[in-house]
């Protein structure tokens, strides 16, 4: 910061901010620092923080940042026994597991990606990847049968380029 030596301190040149030191003898680095209160309320019943567009966000929710950091892990794996209990295999799962907690926000985050990732090559199978999907199930079609039919094969096609194959699926008339 820097001093203003021609300052009138009228109310209306600016805001001033809230601040307090807070003094820790202890501490190796900071031993004194300077915390501010933008969301202390002015006169007018509002804070700074009020009155501040934020923006939109520019990192990753922590959640990602975290199943990123685990990514190259063999993380989640299960045992399995065959026959004898000495012969004992390891495995590690390589698929949403459903059963934890965040299995539906990896299940929607994958179609989401790969409907956004190849929305070039399928423009009609993506818009129903990040529409018409819940979790892994998808809720579409169409009036003409032959549309429904070709919708059903590029949605094949676009899921295959996720490892992924439709399955389950059925035609009312």
């Amino acid at each position: 910061m820097e001093e203003i030596t021609n300052c009138n301190h009228s109310k209306d040149d600016g805001y001033f901010l809230p601040h307090q030191g807070v003094l820790r003898p202890s501490s190796i680095t900071t031993k004194l620092r300077v915390v501010f209160d933008a969301s202390a309320k002015t006169t007018t019943g509002y804070s700074l923080n009020d009155l501040l567009c934020a923006d939109c966000v520019l990192q990753d929710d922590l959640l990602a940042i975290l199943t990123r950091f685990r990514k190259h892990l063999k993380y989640l794996k299960i045992l399995c026994k065959e026959g004898a209990e000495e012969n004992v295999k390891v495995f590690a799962l390589k698929t949403v597991t459903y059963g934890k907690t965040s299995a539906p926000f990896q299940a929607t985050m994958t179609l989401q990606q790969i409907a956004k990732d190849e929305k070039e090559n399928f423009p009609i199978a993506s818009e129903v990847l990040l529409e018409d999907f819940y979790m892994d199930d998808c809720l579409s079609g169409d009036t003409d049968v032959d549309q429904f039919m070709a919708l059903k094969k590029e949605l094949g096609e676009l899921l295959l380029r996720g490892g992924m194959t439709l399955h389950m699926f059925y035609c009312q008339q």
